[in-house]
């Protein structure tokens, strides 16, 4: 949710789940291939627009300041829109669009976050909400299409001790399975500008 997107997503597993905890992936160039060609149209016409608001105590966590004029700056210079309300809770909006170009190849990729957010909000969590950029909902149409692909094409990576995995960040979508084990230890760098 921030202009300064990294490129590259190195893992390494620590210490697996005892069981699940799988991190998942998906090609979003695949994704987006599978779409019909309303959807490809609909998202070429529109951006996605991401509004959350951070409670105190939260948006310290999220921004790593307890200084909430340095939180709104950072936003600023990253192209999120930042208003402060009720004195001490951070509301952002980003808008950007669903589909882009890959850096590597130049495939036209489905890669955002529309899912996560869109069940967050089923569940009644208001704080986190996707839409068209004209303030519309993202259609239910959209939404099946994307969770049909990924269903038949994400894949699981079920990870042994020592495991390591780089993904293409403008291409690979990717997601984690539930998991009960809380020593799991699945570490992630995110690498903004490879010397390649």
């Amino acid at each position: 949710y921030t202009d300064a997107r990294p490129l590259m997503l190195w893992f390494f597993a620590e210490k697996p789940a005892n069981e699940d905890g799988e991190t998942t992936v998906c090609d979003g160039a695949q994704v987006y291939e599978a779409l019909s060609q309303e959807s490809k149209d609909l998202l070429a016409k529109h951006k996605l627009k991401y509004t959350r608001r951070y409670l105190d105590g939260e948006w310290q966590l999220i921004y790593q300041t307890q200084d909430l004029d340095e939180a709104v700056k950072f936003c600023t210079g990253n192209g999120i829109t930042a208003r402060v309300e009720d004195g001490r809770t951070l509301v952002t909006e980003y808008t950007h669009p669903a589909v882009i170009t890959s850096r590597w190849n130049g495939h036209k990729v489905y890669i955002n976050n529309i899912l996560p957010v869109v069940w967050q909000e089923q569940m009644g969590r208001k704080t986190s909400i996707v839409r068209l950029d004209d303030g519309s909902p993202i259609p239910k149409s959209l939404i099946d299409e994307v969770v049909k692909a990924q269903e038949k094409l994400i894949i699981p990576l079920p990870w042994k001790k020592g495991d390591f995995a780089v993904l293409d960040n403008t291409r690979a979508l990717h997601g984690r399975r539930a998991f009960k084990d809380t020593d799991r230890e699945i570490f992630l760098r995110m690498v903004r500008e490879p010397a390649f």
